[in-house]
C-alpha cells in the first residue's frame, strides 16, 4: 500500500522483496542495496538497465511498483493484452492481462488446445481451442472472497481464515479422506459447499473444453509449427 511506502526507503523495499540471485545480480554480492552499488554493477553488464515486464489489472499498483523500480538503473514496462494475443485471435477488449499471460503460458508449455484455471481474488478460467483461438472463459469470486462475503452478509456465519482452510485441506489430504457432503459443524459445511462449487466446475468446465477441442481429431489439422496439446493437461495456478 503507499501509505506502507511513505515512512520507508523505496530502495530498502525493493531490496527486501528481491530474492536472492537477482539481489545480487542487481546490488553485488555482500554488499549494501545503495543506489551507488546498482548504479556501479549496471555499468559491468552488457544490458545496463535491468527490464521489468509487469502482468496487473491494478493501477494503483503498477504505479507502486514503477516508483521502487525506479530506484535503481531500470526499465518498467506494463503489458498489455496485445502482447499476448491479437484481436483476430479471439481477445477482446475487456479480457484481463493477467488471464492473457497465463494462458500464453500454458500454450508455451504445452501447446493449444490450452486451459487455465487461475486462482486469487476472483476464480477465473480461460482457453484456447487446436488452432490457438481464445474461447473465452468465466469468472467468479475466490475462495477468500466467498468465505467474507458469507460472514459479511449474515448474522450467524463465522469467519474462515485462509490459513484454516489450507490446514483442513492438508488434514484431508494426510488422512486421505475428503470433507464431507453432508457436515455435521458450520465451519465444516461452509468449506464443504465451497469446494463442491470448484470442483464440480471444474469438471463442467473441462468436460465442454474437451468437447470443443478435441471432438474432430484437430491435432491432424494442425501445422507442424505449432505445438498440440496431445496430453489434454490442464493448468491450475494462482495464490489462492
Amino acid at each position: 500500500k503507499e501509505s506502507d511506502m511513505e515512512d520507508e526507503d523505496l530502495l530498502a523495499i525493493l531490496s527486501r522483496n528481491l530474492p536472492d540471485d537477482p539481489h545480487d545480480h542487481i546490488f553485488g554480492k555482500s554488499v549494501d542495496a545503495t543506489l551507488a552499488n546498482a548504479t556501479s554493477q549496471s555499468q559491468k553488464r552488457t544490458a545496463p538497465l535491468i527490464s521489468v515486464y509487469v502482468v496487473s489489472t491494478n493501477q494503483t499498483q503498477e504505479s507502486l511498483l514503477a516508483k521502487i523500480w525506479n530506484t535503481i538503473p531500470s526499465r518498467f514496462f506494463v503489458m498489455t493484452g496485445e502482447d499476448f494475443f491479437k484481436k483476430e485471435e479471439g481477445r477482446y477488449d475487456t479480457m484481463g492481462t493477467d488471464r492473457l499471460a497465463t494462458l500464453t503460458g500454458a500454450v508455451h508449455l504445452h501447446g493449444h488446445p490450452a486451459l487455465v484455471f487461475d486462482g486469487g481474488t476472483a476464480t477465473t478460467y480461460s482457453a484456447t481451442d487446436a488452432h490457438g483461438q481464445i474461447l473465452g472463459g468465466g469468472i467468479g469470486p475466490g475462495i477468500a472472497s466467498k468465505f467474507r462475503s458469507l460472514t459479511k452478509d449474515t448474522d450467524a456465519l463465522p469467519d474462515i481464515t485462509t490459513e484454516e482452510v489450507i490446514a483442513r485441506v492438508n488434514e484431508a489430504q494426510e488422512k486421505g479422506k475428503p470433507l464431507p457432503t453432508f457436515a455435521r459443524n458450520t465451519r465444516e459445511a461452509m468449506m464443504a459447499d465451497a469446494f463442491q462449487e470448484f470442483a464440480l466446475k471444474g469438471r463442467n468446465v473441462i468436460e465442454h473444453w474437451l468437447g470443443k477441442s478435441y471432438a474432430n481429431n484437430e491435432e491432424h489439422n494442425i501445422p507442424p509449427t505449432q505445438k498440440f496439446n496431445s496430453d489434454k493437461r490442464v493448468i491450475c495456478t494462482g495464490g489462492d
